[in-house]
């Protein structure tokens, strides 16, 4: 997942990233009259558990889908040596 408010730069010429990307625009600004400051605590306060059980969920379902795509694709424990690599780049 990549939250941002422009497009990131890639060295991926593939377009997979562009195929995958599922893109929300938000058209609104919120002033600063507008703004709430309390609502990230109101939110944590009340649906810390329920963020965190979707969280956990998430990434057993993402973990789950990544171990059936290198096994499909009969791809060696040092692709996972790759992305951690990868991860840690600047």
């Amino acid at each position: 997942m990549i939250l941002t408010n422009h497009w990131p730069r890639t060295s991926d010429l593939s377009w997979g990233l562009v195929r995958r990307a599922k893109v929300f625009h938000f058209n609104s600004t919120i002033t600063d009259e507008e703004a709430d400051e309390t609502l990230l605590g109101r939110i944590l306060a009340n649906e810390r558990d329920a963020i965190f059980t979707r969280l956990v969920d998430a990434w057993a379902r993402l973990q789950a889908a990544y171990e059936q795509h290198r096994s499909a694709n009969g791809l060696p424990a040092s692709y996972d040596t790759f992305w951690l690599i990868a991860e840690k780049r600047p």
